[in-house]
């Protein structure tokens, strides 16, 4: 498999194409989601938990994408990074369905992990200043791990609460 997809992104850029078949509108466009995505969370966080840590991290991961987005007229070859495209797309769309955060908090943040490390991919294409964000966004592993440890216990116990369980 991964055979064919070196030779797929061969055989693409021997015909100028883009071997992940994205446009640089699209990718502005991704980043512009990720960022309503990044802002809806940072609202939601917001209500639950005033001075997080987490939150501080997610407010410097939109600056970030700010970042991402003012380098990308400059790049020329982020179109070459297959995987990078695929994990921003995968997690967007997971991201885009209604009310995802509330009725499975686990796969949104997942998808928000998977949306920054893509994005830390990318910048491994693009020029100064979002270059330099590649490493904080491929490590990120943050809001999975939160919802895990920290939330879905928490809440767990509320709704067993609720439920005359605990």
């Amino acid at each position: 498999m991964a055979e064919e997809s070196t030779v797929w992104v061969t055989i693409k850029r021997w015909m100028g194409a883009c071997a992940a078949a994205a446009e640089y509108d699209d990718i502005r466009a991704a980043v512009g989601d990720a960022q309503e995505k990044v802002d809806q969370a940072i609202v939601v966080g917001n209500f639950f938990q005033e001075d997080s840590r987490v939150f501080e991290k997610l407010n410097t991961a939109n600056e970030g994408l700010g970042k991402i987005l003012e380098s990308l007229d400059k790049a020329t070859n982020i179109c070459l990074d297959i995987q990078a495209v695929n994990k921003i797309h995968d997690a967007i769309v997971v991201l885009d369905k209604p009310n995802i955060m509330q009725s499975n908090p686990q796969a949104a943040a997942d998808a928000f992990d998977s949306l920054f490390q893509g994005f830390g991919r990318l910048c491994r294409h693009l020029p100064p200043p979002a270059d330099e964000w590649g490493t904080f966004f491929e490590s990120f592993n943050l809001f999975g791990n939160v919802q895990k440890n920290i939330y879905a216990p928490y809440f767990g116990r509320l709704e067993a609460a609720r439920k005359g369980e605990y």
